[in-house]
């Protein structure tokens, strides 16, 4: 990317000069004045005058500052095309009208700009409510750059630099005062999120998890900066579900598909086609449940939507999704559910569900929940005991168990008898 040159405005030939501790006048060159300068005949004014139309040059200003900004993507955006023209003369126009909106009074925006075009980051207003919610409960891959009152105007790192080109189109980049309070709930980002490390003022918010701080270590390098952001950015299905986890990690999330599958572990090929179609999906958590072990316990309604002859050793393909708050002044369910009707094997009925399931539209044929789905272990089936003997064989049964401890009683008392005979007669015989 073309470095921006502010060379040609500090020639003193031209009679235009930065110097430090003083202000910027544009009013001394036509050119400037044309970039968003200072008009030279509203200055020559009477007081009165401009008050009249105070109004009016601010809606103006506006319109110019939008303008201006444009103008200066455009020639950034061909530049790195690789436009035509020579590059001292784009340098001086870029720099002419980064200076016309400095005059302008619009620094935070060419900062910003300038930021951009530097580095890729971009920074977000913490006191903004659709920002934050972009950053923090989109789903998608944001990489966060955390500044405090001391660093918001220093550079960028250069290793973060580094890095973020080279991670380029894979994550979203952002910048956020982490150190000042927020309007909202009046905590500050990193008290909010539990970001502890000064040290390594980078976090990851991917999937609707809670952001993840870049260490120490990690934070040393391009290369490690990138490694660690790409080892979570790429899509992950949960598996070992139980009970509570099945709370936190679907019933929680703002949408959740279960794969449900009879066996030790989700079919490789079947896994695979999942994760390729995941990154369509972001912010979709997806999770296995081994329904030999588990029971889903379902609302009638959800399991109405069972497909019916499905193949044998497929995995079953279910989605539970929170209602939009839009959607929920319409009903007051809190949930959509239903099972995928297609084929699971098949690519296209697969992403569209994962789509729907995603962001519901109702058109796929998922329906409001009375009773939201829950996780229990499957009961064992007890085998039914024989059935009891007829009433005649328990009525002979105490009739022969008597005469049996009869017959035992005799034979026991007959040769105690003996026994006796036998001591009286050596007693005799001694």
């Amino acid at each position: 990317m073309a470095e921006i040159g502010l060379g040609y405005l500090q020639d003193p030939s031209k009679g235009i000069g930065l110097q430090k501790g003083k202000a910027l006048d544009c009013d001394d060159d036509p050119l400037l004045s044309a970039l968003g300068g200072k008009d030279t005949e509203q200055t020559k004014s009477a007081p009165k005058e401009k008050e009249s139309k105070a109004r009016e040059k601010s809606r103006q200003e506006e319109k110019d500052k939008a303008r201006r900004e444009r103008k200066l993507k455009e020639i950034a955006a061909k530049r790195t095309s690789g436009g035509s023209g020579s590059g001292d003369s784009q340098k001086k126009i870029v720099g002419l009208v980064l200076l016309g909106m400095l005059c302008a009074g619009g620094f935070t925006v060419v900062m910003q700009i300038v930021n951009f075009l530097k580095s890729g980051f971009v920074d977000y207003n913490i006191d903004d409510v659709d920002q934050m919610k972009e950053i923090f409960h989109s789903g998608e891959p944001w990489l966060v750059y955390c500044v405090d009152d001391r660093t918001e105007r220093a550079a960028i790192p250069s290793q973060l630099k580094l890095a973020a080109k080279e991670l380029s189109g894979e994550v979203n980049m952002g910048i956020l005062h982490c150190e000042r309070p927020q309007e909202t709930n009046n905590m500050t980002i990193s008290e909010q999120w539990g970001l502890t490390d000064r040290k390594a003022p980078v976090f990851l918010v991917v999937n609707f998890d809670r952001p993840r701080q870049l260490s120490n270590r990690d934070y040393a390098s391009p290369d490690q900066i990138a490694r660690w952001t790409r080892n979570f950015v790429e899509p992950t299905i949960v598996g070992k579900i139980n009970p509570e986890r099945f709370e936190t990690e679907c019933i929680q999330q703002p949408n959740c598909m279960i794969l449900g599958h009879k066996t030790t572990e989700l079919d490789k090929t079947f896994k695979k086609q999942i994760k390729d179609l995941m990154p369509e999906a972001r912010g979709l958590r997806v999770i296995t449940i081994d329904t030999s072990y588990w029971q889903l316990k379902l609302d009638e309604s959800i399991t109405n939507t069972r497909p019916k002859g499905q193949k044998k050793g497929v995995a079953s393909v279910m989605c539970i999704s929170k209602r939009a708050p839009q959607d929920s002044e319409e009903s007051d369910k809190v949930y959509v559910a239903g099972f995928l009707k297609g084929d699971p094997e098949d690519i296209v009925d697969l992403r569209a569900f994962m789509q729907e399931c995603r962001a519901p539209t109702h058109e796929y044929g998922l329906v409001d929940v009375d009773e939201v789905p829950t996780l229990a272990r499957k009961q064992k089936k007890v085998k039914p005991s024989p059935p009891p003997p007829p009433a005649k064989q328990q009525a002979d049964k105490p009739a022969a168990q008597g005469a049996f401890l009869d017959k035992a009683r005799d034979e026991l008392h007959g040769e105690w008898d003996n026994l006796v005979k036998d001591l009286d007669s050596l007693f005799e015989e001694e």
